[in-house]
């Protein structure tokens, strides 16, 4: 009777897990991770770097998430895996911002007209991604 009921009660906390919380998307990326929840203006934001990382995170209501790193080849991989498409690109200041689209992330922004999903800041040998945008400084 014990085991059955321990079964039930880790078959709904798996059924929770996947339906009421999301991961971050740039797992395997080395560097500092940043996810927003609830918004960018109202919502909290959590950073951590992620050679400390002693767990698997999870987050209720992601709405935004980056990793900043030097590891280029993580971002290119990323963005092949994931068919991203280049929206525009655009420098500020001197930093190049490269907008994408892909059709396997959920949602998008409209940004210029376009669909964007990725965004990649190259910034002096610092790369950053985020989804939907980058929310912060690069």
């Amino acid at each position: 009777m014990l085991k059955r009921l321990a079964v039930i009660l880790l078959l709904l906390y798996v059924v929770y897990m996947y339906a009421y919380m999301d991961s971050p998307i740039f797992v395997g990326g080395e560097g500092i991770y940043t996810v927003t929840t609830n918004g960018a203006s109202d919502g909290k934001i959590y950073t951590f770097d992620t050679s400390k990382m002693y767990k698997f995170y999870t987050f209720k209501g992601i709405t935004g998430q980056s990793l900043t790193t030097k590891n280029f080849d993580f971002i290119d991989d990323f963005l092949t895996k994931n068919n991203c498409e280049l929206m525009f690109t655009e420098i500020v200041d001197g930093i190049e911002i490269n907008y994408y689209y892909s059709p396997k992330i959920w949602g998008y922004k409209p940004v210029n007209g376009k669909k964007v999903n990725i965004e990649v800041a190259k910034n002096k040998g610092n790369f950053t991604i985020g989804t939907p945008l980058i929310y912060g400084s690069f």
